[in-house]
């Protein structure tokens, strides 16, 4: 699975499209993350890169036999703030959504990978 999505960031969240790629098709997701979880969630992989961990979210189980009632097209994913900086292993699967930058400017895109 391959997922890009677009960043934005307004005052007090950050909200992210997510464009899954799927074997079924594209779905999207939102999620949006207070400034607080935005904080705690991004670290600094290297100067150009930013890794968020996604945890408490079930991006991390979106693939094509999941029968989770969260990985529907469309579904609001909220995440809690307080985020801790390693990824957390839901089953076999484990995710880290990287987002690309230029400079210091805000992420702009991310790519995901299985």
């Amino acid at each position: 699975m391959k997922v890009r999505a677009e960043f934005e960031s307004e005052p007090g969240h950050v909200s992210v499209q997510i464009y899954c790629n799927a074997v079924h098709g594209v779905t999207v997701r939102e999620v949006e993350l207070s400034e607080e979880a935005a904080s705690s969630a991004f670290h600094v992989h290297n100067k150009d890169t930013f890794i968020v961990h996604v945890l408490g979210c079930e991006v991390a189980t979106d693939y094509p036999d999941s029968e989770s009632d969260i990985t529907r097209p469309g579904d609001v994913l909220h995440i809690p703030s307080g985020l801790p900086h390693r990824p957390r292993i839901l089953g076999d699967w484990a995710y880290a959504i990287v987002f690309e930058i230029e400079g210091n400017s805000r992420p702009r895109s991310l790519q995901m990978q299985k």
